[in-house]
């Protein structure tokens, strides 16, 4: 036989916890879904500071060995920065980022010199005098 009492108290307990589950879930279901967490990750402002932080300090101007970039957003915003001949195409990959909040928010884009069929440039690797673009107006195109 069974232990009375004793089953009694641990059949009450398990319909306890049962109902409260029960219960917790209908007003779960009553109050709908829950509403999205928030993005993970760092957020615009500070992926731009991030991108501008990294971004090499602009020489003077008539410094030797510098260059004029200038950049046309995909809105027709123009920006124009000094950089050094030995900089990288990152340097310009990261002011892109940092001016340009769709850049910031992860989204993809090209930059390219403003010519009829231009390749975008790639190789972030490449300093600015080898991918020819001191004194160039330099296009972003989102993707």
């Amino acid at each position: 036989a069974g232990g009375g009492a004793a089953d009694d108290h641990e059949d009450h307990a398990y319909e306890q916890m049962i109902h409260k589950a029960m219960l917790a879930q209908s007003q779960e279901q009553e109050a709908g879904p829950a509403p999205p967490a928030a993005p993970e990750g760092p957020s615009l402002v500070q992926v731009r500071a991030e991108a501008a932080a990294r971004l090499p300090p602009a020489p003077e101007q008539g410094t030797a060995g510098t260059c004029r970039v200038a950049l046309r957003q995909p809105n027709g915003d123009r920006t124009q920065r000094m950089f050094l001949l030995s900089d990288t195409m990152q340097a310009i990959h990261d002011l892109v980022v940092s001016i340009n909040p769709e850049a910031a928010g992860g989204r993809a884009f090209t930059i390219s010199q403003n010519r009829p069929g231009a390749e975008p440039l790639t190789n972030m690797a490449q300093t600015l005098q080898e991918a020819g673009v001191a004194g160039e107006m330099l296009m972003v195109r989102m993707v």
